[in-house]
Protein backbone atom coordinates (compact mmCIF):
# COMPACT_ATOMS: atom_id res chain seq x y z
CA UNK A 1 0.00 0.00 0.00
CA UNK A 2 2.83 2.40 0.75
CA UNK A 3 4.28 1.81 -2.71
CA UNK A 4 0.94 2.53 -4.36
CA UNK A 5 0.56 5.70 -2.30
CA UNK A 6 4.05 6.87 -3.22
CA UNK A 7 3.47 6.06 -6.89
CA UNK A 8 0.17 7.96 -6.93
CA UNK A 9 1.72 10.91 -5.12
CA UNK A 10 4.62 10.98 -7.56
CA UNK A 11 2.34 10.94 -10.57
CA UNK A 12 0.18 13.70 -9.09
CA UNK A 13 3.22 15.81 -8.24
CA UNK A 14 4.66 15.38 -11.75
CA UNK A 15 1.36 16.43 -13.32
CA UNK A 16 1.09 19.44 -11.05
CA UNK A 17 4.68 20.47 -11.75
CA UNK A 18 3.95 20.29 -15.47
CA UNK A 19 0.89 22.47 -14.93
CA UNK A 20 2.87 24.99 -12.87
CA UNK A 21 5.57 25.08 -15.52
CA UNK A 22 2.93 26.05 -18.05
CA UNK A 23 1.80 28.94 -15.85
CA UNK A 24 5.20 30.58 -15.55
CA UNK A 25 6.31 33.41 -17.80
CA UNK A 26 9.66 32.80 -19.52
CA UNK A 27 11.17 36.04 -18.19
CA UNK A 28 10.42 35.15 -14.54
CA UNK A 29 10.57 31.36 -14.64
CA UNK A 30 12.80 30.75 -11.62
CA UNK A 31 10.98 33.14 -9.30
CA UNK A 32 7.49 32.10 -10.30
CA UNK A 33 8.30 28.40 -10.24
CA UNK A 34 9.84 28.69 -6.76
CA UNK A 35 6.79 30.55 -5.51
CA UNK A 36 4.28 28.19 -7.14
CA UNK A 37 6.04 25.04 -5.96
CA UNK A 38 6.20 26.39 -2.40
CA UNK A 39 2.51 27.23 -2.47
CA UNK A 40 1.78 23.75 -3.85
CA UNK A 41 2.96 22.07 -0.64
CA UNK A 42 1.52 24.58 1.83
CA UNK A 43 -2.04 23.19 2.15
CA UNK A 44 -0.82 19.62 2.67
CA UNK A 45 1.65 20.72 5.35
CA UNK A 46 -0.97 22.81 7.14
CA UNK A 47 -3.58 20.06 7.12
CA UNK A 48 -1.01 17.38 7.95
CA UNK A 49 0.09 19.24 11.05
CA UNK A 50 -3.34 18.77 12.60
CA UNK A 51 -3.92 15.16 11.53
CA UNK A 52 -2.43 13.79 14.75
CA UNK A 53 -4.94 15.78 16.78
CA UNK A 54 -7.78 14.38 14.69
CA UNK A 55 -6.61 10.80 15.19
CA UNK A 56 -6.16 11.36 18.93
CA UNK A 57 -9.61 12.94 19.27
CA UNK A 58 -11.76 10.80 16.99
CA UNK A 59 -9.79 7.62 16.37
CA UNK A 60 -8.08 6.32 13.28
CA UNK A 61 -11.19 4.76 11.72
CA UNK A 62 -13.06 8.08 11.65
CA UNK A 63 -9.95 9.87 10.37
CA UNK A 64 -9.54 7.29 7.59
CA UNK A 65 -13.17 7.61 6.47
CA UNK A 66 -12.94 11.41 6.54
CA UNK A 67 -9.72 11.32 4.51
CA UNK A 68 -11.28 8.98 1.96
CA UNK A 69 -14.33 11.23 1.63
CA UNK A 70 -12.08 14.23 0.98
CA UNK A 71 -10.68 12.45 -2.07
CA UNK A 72 -14.06 11.86 -3.73
CA UNK A 73 -14.44 15.40 -5.19
CA UNK A 74 -10.98 15.17 -6.75
CA UNK A 75 -11.77 11.80 -8.31
CA UNK A 76 -15.11 13.12 -9.60
CA UNK A 77 -13.36 16.17 -11.09
CA UNK A 78 -10.80 14.00 -12.88
CA UNK A 79 -13.53 11.76 -14.29
CA UNK A 80 -15.51 14.80 -15.46
CA UNK A 81 -12.43 16.36 -17.07
CA UNK A 82 -11.59 13.09 -18.84
CA UNK A 83 -15.08 13.05 -20.32
CA UNK A 84 -15.22 16.76 -21.24
CA UNK A 85 -11.80 17.36 -22.72
CA UNK A 86 -11.04 16.73 -26.34
CA UNK A 87 -7.72 15.34 -27.59
CA UNK A 88 -5.31 17.91 -29.01
CA UNK A 89 -4.85 17.54 -32.75
CA UNK A 90 -1.43 18.19 -34.23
Amino acid sequence: MISADNLGGGIAAAAFIAYLSGLTHSAYTATQYALFSSLMTLPAKMIGSFSGLWVASYGYAVFFVYSALLGIPAIALVLWLMRETRPIKD
